[in-house]
């Protein structure tokens, strides 16, 4: 009786071992398409200023204007901003932006990480530089490196304007239109 008990047991241990759990592998797959790269800008409000007979300057403040620049192209070949300005006028009368008078700087410091890789692009333009005159050759202003993926993702950043008004200028509003472009390349 002592031998049909063992043989026994040893039946049920082997069909309870034999019932093992199957194991699968499977795969999962998701298709990445590129995207774009984009270029979000403001318009530039200097503050006014109250002619007083002596030339002037006028500057926004860090929070006046927040860009973005925004690399969706899954490349990671790098991008750069440039930026030129038209004289500013107001129909008669004009301020000369190729005198030097309008510039603009971008401290490292102004940029920030919005989503993305954290190698941030990097800032061409740390002191006040001056815009040049459209049709000249824009200004880089900002740029994404094209090595370890800088550049992939969305970046805010905040560029501070002065402008210089000569005492001679008549007291009516002017306006510039500033032409800033984002391009593939660091």
């Amino acid at each position: 009786m002592l031998k049909k008990r063992i043989l026994t047991t040893f039946a049920v241990l082997g069909l309870l071992g034999g019932a093992a759990a199957a194991v699968y592998a499977e795969s999962a797959t998701v298709g990445v398409t590129a995207g774009t790269l984009g270029l979000t800008t403001n318009a530039v409000a200097l503050p006014g200023i109250t002619l007083n007979g002596l030339d002037q300057t006028t500057s926004t403040t860090v929070g006046d204007n927040t860009w973005n620049g925004a690399d969706g192209r899954g490349t990671g070949g790098g991008w750069n901003v440039t930026i030129d300005a038209t004289d500013f006028a107001n129909g008669g009368d004009s301020i000369d932006v190729g005198t030097g008078d309008f510039k603009l700087s971008l401290q490292d410091a102004d940029v920030t990480v919005v989503g993305g890789n954290t190698t941030k692009p990097t800032s061409s333009v740390t002191a006040l530089t001056s815009i040049p005159e459209n049709p000249a050759a824009p200004l880089k202003i900002l740029s994404a490196a094209a090595t370890g993926g800088a550049g992939q993702g969305s970046y805010d950043f905040e560029p501070l304007f002065s402008l210089t008004i000569g005492a001679e200028a008549a007291a009516v509003a002017y306006t510039s239109t500033l032409v800033v472009t984002i391009a593939a390349g660091p």
